[in-house]
């Protein structure tokens, strides 16, 4: 257990890139931990497909782990290693990050006396139906029985990571965060100068994974209604993924490819900058039981950057978003989202209203908060400083 006389040490633990695009509670929660004064340590993979550049405390002790193996023995390889840091630095709470394996980690550390209390933090559900998400789910429950303790988002990702099962241990709830100084402030210059389009246009903006999964059809063929009406509206598309070439196909047969402008993954300090080019945020989910409860995070984003936004009507969103108040929501058809795009486009020069209540409600969402008000003390309770 830690004494009181030094800082509690974190060590966060992620089978992913530090920092990387996709993995932001990975990084926030090690930056706000090291602002805080703690002794803050991460241990990640190092593969710099993924590598991108992200501001980064000095504070902070990066370990990398190089992936040389494939599937299940790069899993095996990855905590095997991460157990032998953890060793040698001797923090007094690991926070692991969910991926498949990260049951091993409390096993395979040999350190005994003074042992370190153990989190396992699961931030998504498991999607798939029928007997594989029934599968999956007792894998994530059975790799929770190592650890001390487990988070969740809240209690509906926990019922889709792990059934109804009971965990008989400690479980923290750590919500999703936005940092309230980088997009609302801003961060970097405006972009506008990349896109090919005029000064009077109206942006709106787009960011995630352009996965088949998502099927982003309808949305492209919601813009394809509103910009036949309105040719000065653009769009930005922000992330990358199996779908880019088809989305982009799909634009050009509908005659607004010009108005597209997929910018592929971009590094996370820059994409304040992007936001700040656009008027409105656009979060397509589609309204399907196994996205309805995924975690919007772009949403907050959007709002903390003062964005218009229009987001279909799944339980997550409606859960930040109130319709007519700090955003729009809006069935997944594309007329649906048409209709709505295309009055909130008329309609820009009089929503500040919804825009200073989408900052308000962003705010109450800022990883610094979340920090000292949930995280921080749940360390507290496990045995820290």
């Amino acid at each position: 257990m830690a004494r009181s006389n030094r800082k509690m040490k974190i060590c966060y633990i992620h089978h992913a890139g530090y920092p990387q695009i996709g993995r932001i509670t990975f990084f926030e929660y090690s930056q706000k931990a090291a602002w805080q004064g703690l002794d803050v340590s991460v241990i990640c993979t190092k593969d710099n497909r993924n590598a991108e550049q992200m501001a980064s405390s000095p504070a902070i002790n990066v370990y990398e782990i190089p992936l040389d193996k494939i599937g299940r023995q790069a899993s095996l390889a990855f905590f095997r290693r991460a157990a032998a840091i953890i060793d040698k630095i001797q923090p007094d709470i690991v926070h692991c990050f969910h991926s498949r394996g990260a049951g091993m980690l409390p096993l395979l550390v040999r350190r005994q006396k003074n042992r370190p209390r153990f989190i396992l933090d699961i931030r998504s559900g498991h999607l798939s139906k029928g007997l594989k998400g029934c599968v999956g789910r007792l894998a994530n429950y059975l790799e929770t029985l190592p650890f001390d303790a487990v988070a969740f988002i809240d209690p509906k990702i926990q019922h889709y990571a792990i059934g109804e099962r009971m965990v008989h241990k400690p479980v923290f709830y750590f919500p999703l965060g936005v940092d309230w100084k980088i997009f609302a402030h801003g961060h970097g210059e405006r972009v506008e100068n990349n896109f090919a389009f005029r000064d009077n246009g109206i942006v709106a903006v787009y960011s995630g994974k352009l996965a088949p999964s998502r099927d982003l059809r309808p949305l492209v063929r919601a813009l394809a209604l509103v910009i036949k009406e309105m040719p000065f509206v653009h769009v930005v598309f922000l992330g990358d993924g199996p779908d880019r070439e088809e989305l982009k196909r799909l634009g050009c047969e509908l005659g607004i490819g010009h108005n597209l402008h997929f910018r592929g993954l971009v590094p996370f300090l820059e994409i304040p900058a992007y936001y700040r080019t656009a008027q409105i945020g656009l979060s397509y989910v589609p309204i399907l039981p196994q996205f309805d409860n995924q975690p919007p995070l772009k949403v907050l984003e959007y709002m903390a950057a003062g964005l218009v936004v229009v987001a279909t009507k799944t339980s997550y969103h409606e859960k930040i978003i109130v319709d007519g108040y700090n955003g729009f929501l809006v069935d997944d058809t594309p007329y649906a989202i048409a209709f709505r795009l295309a009055e909130v486009v008329s309609q820009l020069e009089n929503m500040d209203v919804i825009r200073e209540n989408a900052q308000k409600t962003a705010r109450k969402f800022d990883w610094h908060e979340i920090f000292r008000t949930r995280i921080l003390p749940a360390y507290h309770s496990l045995g820290g400083i």
